[in-house]
C-alpha cells in the first residue's frame, strides 16, 4: 500500500484548496509559516506564542487533521503548548532535534516533554533532522532514546534519495515517516521506503516563493503597462 502524502500549508487558502483536493491531514510547519509571515526559512522561526496563535487560527478554519510543531525555545512551556495544541484540535505534535547537539540533551528534552504531555489524544512524533551530520549510528541511538521515552513514531528529514539506501537499516526499528524538504529526495523514492506517511514541505515552499514572485511581476506589469 502506498504511503499517505501529508502536505504542509501556511495559510487558510492553502487549507481550503488541499481539503477540496481530498487531503485529510495537513502539516502546519513552523518554517513554512515563518516564510509566509517573516520572509525567513532557516534564519528565524516564529516564537512559540505567535506560532500557537496561527495554529489555533488555521486549525479552526479546516476539518482536516492538523499536525503541528512543538516549539523548543527557552520561553516555551511544554505543558501549556501541548494543552493549547490539543484544544486547537491538533491530532499530532512534532518535536524536532534541530539544535539538540548530543544524545544526553535529547533524552532530557524528551523526558521533560513526556512529563508535560497532557493526554493520549495527541500523538507525539520525533523529527530527526541531523542524519547528514551525525550519521547512521547516532540516528539509531536517537531513535532508541525516543522509544525509551515512549515515542515510537519517527520522522527522518534532511535526507536524499541516496541516503534512503543507508537508513533502510532503521526501517523496522520504529514507525518511520519521511519528509520531502529538499530537491534531492523524490516522492517516488520516499514511497519505496514504505514509510507510514510522507510529509511534503519543499514543494509547498517552492510554490509559495513562486507565487510571491508572480504577484510582484504582475503588479509591476500593471503599473507600467496598465
Amino acid at each position: 500500500m502506498s504511503a499517505r502524502l501529508v502536505p504542509a500549508a501556511s495559510n487558510a487558502l492553502m487549507l481550503k484548496h488541499l481539503a477540496s483536493e481530498g487531503f485529510d491531514s495537513v502539516y502546519l510547519d513552523n518554517r513554512l509559516l515563518s516564510t509566509q509571515l517573516l520572509g525567513t526559512r532557516d534564519t528565524a522561526l516564529l516564537s512559540a506564542s505567535l506560532y500557537l496563535h496561527y495554529v489555533q487560527t488555521l486549525s479552526a478554519s479546516t476539518s482536516m487533521n492538523v499536525i503541528a510543531d512543538l516549539c523548543l525555545d527557552e520561553t516555551a512551556d511544554f505543558s501549556c503548548q501541548l494543552t493549547a495544541l490539543k484544544n486547537s484540535g491538533c491530532t499530532a505534535v512534532v518535536v524536532s532535534d534541530a539544535g539538540i547537539t548530543n544524545t544526553t540533551l535529547l533524552n532530557q528534552v524528551l523526558l521533560n516533554i513526556s512529563k508535560a504531555f497532557p493526554t493520549d489524544e495527541l500523538e507525539l512524533i520525533v523529527k530527526l533532522e541531523g542524519f547528514v551530520k551525525y550519521g547512521l549510528n547516532e540516528l539509531e541511538t536517537r531513535i532508541g532514546i525516543a522509544k525509551d521515552n515512549g515515542i515510537d513514531h519517527i520522522i527522518i528529514s534532511n535526507i536524499t534519495d541516496d541516503d534512503l539506501v543507508i537508513i533502510k537499516a532503521v526501517q523496522n526499528t520504529a514507525v518511520i515517516s519521511l519528509i520531502i524538504d529538499n530537491a534531492k529526495i523524490s516522492y517516488y523514492s520516499a514511497r519505496q521506503f514504505n514509510p507510514k506517511f510522507i510529509l511534503d514541505t519543499y514543494h509547498v515552499y517552492q510554490g509559495l516563493v513562486q507565487s510571491a514572485g508572480s504577484i510582484s511581476r504582475n503588479m509591476i506589469l500593471k503599473l507600467f503597462i496598465g
